[in-house]
C-alpha cells in the first residue's frame, strides 16, 4: 500500500511538471496570426496529460486504494497443503498464503474473494471500525457469501418515499415500510405481536402509526376491535371515530378504564376457550390496543393524596395492560404503545418487556436506544447506523413475529400528505 501512495504521489509529480511545460512553452512562445495550426501540438498535450491524470486519479489511485483492503489490514488465511506426496519421497507440508482480493467494485459495494475457498468473516466484523475508517464511510455493512466471499456496502440504499394505497395495503398483511434492497416490509395480520414504537417529536411516530391504521381498515372484515387511546385530546386518532364501529377511539381516563377492562375481560374468556377446546392459539379476529403517547396516559393518573380511589383504578388498570402484555399474545390481543419517552419512569420494566417486537426511530440519546432494543449490539448487525441522526420515518424494526426468530431490519417509513390521509382511507369499508 505505501509502494501505491508512493508511486501515485510520483506520478502525478510528474504529470503536473509536464503540464505546466506546456503552458510555459504557449504563452512565451512568438506564434503567427494562425491559432489552430500552432496551437496544435500543445493543445493536444494537455488534453491527453488531463485524460491521463484524471484516469490515473480514478484507477490507480482509487482502485489501488480499495484493493489494497485486505492487505493493509493482513486480512489474509493460510491453508496446509501436502506438496509432496509420494511414497518414496518424504510428505513434506507447507504453508501457502492465499490472500483476500476484489472481486468487483460497483454501486459502493465492494465483494472481496478468497481462492483458497475460505474466507475469515469474523476478522472482518472485528475491525469494522478501522474499515470505516480507512474508506472514509460512516455506513458499513458487512455480509457473508458463501464460503469464500464477504460483501463490503458503503451506500445507505433507503430513500424517502409517499404512501402508496394502491401497493401498500393488502389482504391479510399490514405494511410497515421499506427494507434497504427496496423490498416492501408486509407482516402477517394474525402473527402480528405487541410492539414498542419510540422516536422523538417530528421522528415519524405518528405517520408509522397511520401507515398500520390505514392496514388494518383495509383488513377490519379480519378484525374484532381496534381500540385507540389518545390522550393529548383526540388530535391524532379523532378522525378515525366515524369510520367504522370496530374502530373506538378514546381520549379520557373512563374510557380508558373501560376499554381496558373490556379487552381484559375478552382475553380471560379467550383463554378458557383455548383452554376448553384444547387449542393453544386463536388465530382469527385479532384486538388491538393502540396508544398514541403513553406518557401522556400515565401522566394522566389521579394524585393519591386528591384522588385515592382514582389512584387505585387507574394502577388496576395498569396492571391489567401489562396482563395484556403478558399474556394476550396467544389470545390474539395486540398492543402498540408509542412514546418520545422510553425511561423506566413512564414505562415499566415488565410492560416494556412483554411488547415483543420494537420499532425505534430518531431519538436524541444512545440510552434511549438501549432502552428500546435492549442492546446497541443490533445496531452493529446493520452496520453501525446511527439512530441520532435518522431522516424522518427511518427506522430500526425488532421483528418477532416471524416463527424463525427474532429478525432486526432497518427501514423507512412512507409518508402521507395531511390533506389526502382520508382520501387514502376505505371509509365506507364494512360499515
Amino acid at each position: 500500500m505505501i509502494f501505491a501512495v508512493v508511486k501515485s504521489f510520483l506520478f502525478q509529480l510528474v504529470i503536473k511538471v509536464l503540464v505546466v511545460f506546456t503552458l510555459f512553452k504557449i504563452f512565451t512562445s512568438n506564434y503567427s496570426n494562425n491559432f489552430l495550426i500552432n496551437y496544435t501540438d500543445e493543445i493536444f498535450l494537455i488534453v491527453v496529460w488531463g485524460i491521463v491524470l484524471h484516469q490515473f486519479l480514478y484507477f490507480d489511485y482509487f482502485k489501488t486504494k480499495i484493493k489494497n483492503l485486505p492487505r493493509v489490514f493482513g486480512f489474509k488465511n493460510i491453508v496446509e497443503k501436502n506438496v509432496f506426496n509420494f511414497k518414496d519421497l518424504k510428505t513434506e507440508a507447507k504453508k501457502i498464503i492465499y490472500f483476500d482480493y476484489v472481486e468487483s467494485i460497483k454501486d459502493g459495494k465492494i465483494i472481496l474473494k478468497n481462492k483458497s475457498g475460505l474466507i475469515d468473516f469474523q476478522l472482518y466484523e472485528k475491525n469494522k471500525e478501522q474499515i470505516k475508517h480507512y474508506l472514509k464511510t460512516s455506513i458499513l455493512k458487512i455480509e457473508k457469501i458463501g464460503d469464500n466471499g464477504i460483501s463490503i456496502d458503503t451506500k445507505d440504499r433507503l430513500d424517502y418515499f409517499n404512501w402508496d394505497a394502491g401497493k401498500f395495503l393488502k389482504n391479510g398483511f399490514i405494511f410497515f415500510g421499506m427494507d434497504e434492497q427496496g423490498q416492501e416490509i408486509f407482516i402477517e395480520l394474525n402473527k402480528m405481536t405487541s410492539y414498542f414504537i419510540n422516536g422523538q417529536s417530528g421522528s415519524g411516530k405518528s405517520v408509522f402509526i397511520t401507515q398500520i391504521l390505514n392496514g388494518l381498515i383495509h383488513n377490519l372484515d379480519k378484525v374484532s376491535k381496534v381500540f385507540l387511546l389518545d390522550f393529548k385530546g383526540g388530535i391524532t386518532f379523532h378522525k378515525y371515530g366515524k369510520i367504522n364501529k370496530k374502530i373506538i377511539v378514546g381520549y379520557e381516563l373512563d374510557q380508558l378504564h373501560k376499554i381496558v377492562d373490556y379487552v381484559y375481560k375478552e382475553n380471560k374468556r379467550r383463554m378458557k376457550f383455548l383452554k376448553d377446546k384444547g387449542l393453544e392459539k386463536y388465530e382469527t379476529d385479532p384486538i388491538f390496543l393502540i396508544f398514541d403517547e403513553w406518557a401522556e396516559v400515565v401522566e394522566s393518573c389521579p394524585k393519591k393524596e386528591l384522588d385515592k380511589n382514582g389512584y387505585l383504578l387507574f394502577q388496576q388498570t395498569l396492571q391489567k395492560i401489562e396482563s395484556l402484555g403478558q399474556l394476550g399474545r396467544s389470545q390474539n390481543v395486540k398492543l402498540v404503545i408509542q412514546t418520545q419517552r422510553g425511561g423506566t419512569e413512564i414505562i415499566s420494566s415488565k410492560l416494556r418487556g412483554n411488547l415483543q417486537s420494537r420499532i425505534l426511530l430518531r431519538v436524541d440519546n444512545s440510552d434511549a436506544v438501549k432502552m428500546c432494543l435492549g442492546s446497541l449490539d443490533y445496531l452493529e448487525k446493520l452496520g453501525n447506523i446511527d439512530p441520532l441522526s435518522f431522516p424522518y420515518g427511518r427506522f430500526v424494526f425488532l421483528d418477532s413475529s416471524s416463527e424463525t426468530g427474532l429478525k432486526i431490519r432497518y427501514g423507512q417509513g412512507s409518508y402521507i400528505e395531511p390533506n389526502e390521509y382520508l382520501k387514502s382511507l376505505p371509509i365506507n369499508r364494512n360499515k
